[in-house]
């Protein structure tokens, strides 16, 4: 089953959403350009990638249902946690297991939603997330530029090194350690042999494994 995971600067915060949503949407465009040429009629002028755009519904549950797992927090602890994030200028990075999305986004717009009325406690929520593009400027001896120039260099952020151990948290899986820490979730049966475990859905939060 698909885990969507949200995490904050580098996994020193992060949130596996206690119910998987039932899907996504996904929206990747271009900015073409379509004009007019005398006697041609219209032509398509090709553009460049726009920024990827991802939404989902989903909801926070107040009760030990069984699809939840455990240890997952109150609805408005998750609540209190992503609006924290959304106040940073930071991005946020959004990874769902079994699948290629594992960006950099910001989240635009949340909108938690309590039904009363169905006298559960759940709150019902959808998020809209776009991609976040990393820039670094560097600086330059002004006798290397040309008069009014900047250099502005576009990369992605450097990762930092891989710890040689990390805690289990609460709802952690192999999977989702090695995605996290690895950058493949595939690599959860090397974490395995090299802490000799066994039965990979047994590990506990607070058990220390080596990468």
């Amino acid at each position: 089953m698909k885990e969507y995971w949200l995490s904050f600067r580098n996994g020193s915060e992060a949130l596996r959403l206690p119910v998987t949503p039932s899907g996504y949407s996904y929206t990747f465009e271009t900015d073409d350009v379509v004009k007019k040429v005398q006697d041609l009629g219209e032509i398509l002028i090709p553009g460049h990638p726009k920024l990827k755009m991802l939404e989902f519904k989903s909801f926070f549950p107040a009760h030990d249902y069984p699809y939840v797992y455990s240890g997952a927090p109150s609805p408005y602890e998750c609540i209190e946690l992503i609006e924290k994030w959304m106040r940073t200028e930071e991005p946020i990075r959004l990874m769902i297991t079994e699948s290629n999305v594992n960006y950099p986004m910001r989240i635009k717009s949340f909108k938690p939603e309590d039904k009363e009325n169905d006298g559960t406690g759940d709150v019902y929520y959808s998020m809209r997330l776009q991609e976040y593009i990393f820039i670094e400027t560097k600086s330059v001896s002004k006798s290397s530029l040309s008069s009014g120039e900047e250099l502005i260099m576009s990369d992605r952020p450097v990762d930092k090194e891989t710890p040689k151990s990390v805690t289990i948290r609460s709802g952690d899986t192999l999977y989702a350690v090695a995605k996290r820490h690895l950058g493949d979730g595939a690599k959860w049966s090397e974490i395995a042999d090299k802490n000799q475990i066994e039965n990979p859905k047994a590990i506990q939060p607070g058990q220390v494994v080596y990468l």
